[in-house]
Order: C-alpha cells, then sequence, then structure tokens
C-alpha cells in the first residue's frame, strides 16, 4: 500500500522564506511541496495545475492579499486546506483569516514543530491556531463584563468541548486532576457557565472549538 502523500502549495513574497519552508518540509516525511510563488494573483493558477492539499498562505502577497485570496478560494468552493503564515498577531486579522476560510493560523516566529502540528490538525479536519495566540483572542462575557481567559484555562475549555473529562485531560496537559477542577471552575465562574454542554456551545460560538 502506497503511503499517503499530503501535497503543498507555497505563496509567500519573500524568496528566502520560501527556500527555508521547502527546505524544511522535503525533510518530513509524507510532505511534497508541488509549487510556490511569490505573486498573489498566480495563486488560483497554480492551485489549478497542482492540485494541492494544503496552501501555505501569507497574508502580504502582492496583487492579491492572503485574506482576499482565502476568501476566492472558498467562494469557489475549492477543495483544499489553507494554513495562514504570517507575523500578523493582530486579533482583528487571526479572526478575519478564520472567518474567511482558513483551516489553520500559523505565527512565522514560532519554531517549525508548529507549522507541523498545523499541517497534521488541518489535514485531520480540524482548526488550529499558533499556541502563542490561542488564548489571546478569546473573550468572553457574562454578566456584562468582558473577561480574558488564560491560555491553559484555553487549552482545557478545547479538551471539554471535545468531550474529554477531567482525568482524561489531567492526562493529556500532565497536570494533577486536582489543577483540572481548579482551571474549571475558575473558567466556569468566570464565563458564567453551568456544565459541560454549556461550554461546548461556547465554544463553537466563539470559535474555540476546533473541531
Amino acid at each position: 500500500m502506497q503511503p499517503i502523500t499530503t501535497r503543498l502549495l507555497i505563496a509567500e513574497d519573500h524568496a528566502l522564506v520560501r527556500e527555508g519552508l521547502k527546505l524544511l518540509l522535503s525533510t518530513v516525511p509524507g510532505i511534497e511541496v508541488v509549487g510556490e510563488t511569490g505573486e498573489g494573483r498566480a495563486v488560483e493558477q497554480l492551485i489549478a495545475a497542482t492540485k494541492p492539499d494544503i496552501l501555505l498562505l501569507d497574508l502580504t502577497l502582492p496583487g492579491l492579499s492572503g485574506i482576499e485570496i482565502a476568501a476566492r478560494i472558498r467562494a469557489n468552493q475549492i477543495a483544499l486546506k489553507i494554513i495562514v503564515l504570517t507575523g500578523n498577531i493582530s486579533r482583528e486579522t487571526v479572526q478575519k483569516a478564520l472567518s474567511v476560510g482558513a483551516n489553520g493560523y500559523v505565527v512565522k516566529h514560532e519554531d517549525s514543530a508548529e507549522l507541523l502540528n498545523a499541517i497534521e490538525a488541518v489535514m485531520a479536519g480540524k482548526r488550529y491556531v499558533s499556541s502563542c495566540i490561542a488564548g489571546a483572542f478569546e473573550p468572553a462575557v457574562a454578566g456584562g463584563t468582558t473577561y480574558r481567559i488564560s491560555p491553559r484555562e484555553s487549552q482545557i475549555l478545547r479538551l471539554i468541548a471535545h468531550g474529554l473529562g477531567n482525568h482524561e485531560i489531567a492526562e493529556t496537559l500532565h497536570i494533577s486532576v486536582l489543577t483540572v477542577r481548579t482551571h474549571r471552575q475558575n473558567l466556569m465562574e468566570k464565563l458564567g457557565l453551568h456544565n459541560a454542554a454549556e461550554i461546548t456551545a461556547f465554544a463553537i460560538k466563539y470559535g474555540v472549538y476546533d473541531g
């Protein structure tokens, strides 16, 4: 049986960054870089020619921005995963990219493992956001007051939404069950939630749940 290969297209305006990405990804079994471009208006043509599974998409391409490209891809119902790879960490930009159809959002200053995790996640049908910003753009409103949950609380919220119990969360995060219970209680008090079903509904509503 032939191993499954993930076909990947790189859209990045800096040639040195493109070369670095190709060098990195060429060492990863199961990934094949099938094309590259530094021009926004060439992306859709290359997608048609190379049939990639994933588009690595910079947001600041000349000709068309990454946001415009992602929106056009989704409007044309092109079946591929989109991972934004950018230095922009503003909450507004993250939300905009995800809202127009990006499956992942990776910050360039993260290490290579972050990108590989994102590729694995989106190919599994999940949404992925770099860990350095995942907890920073999830505001919650309870009783008319806006709160900001911590990165650890964000992790626990996601895992609860995926159906994990306290013991499973503790094993996943390598922390004690008591610590999970404490974070869970704090999280529910901050958000005004009362059970796992409400936590899941909140996660879906605010884009915290990643599939």
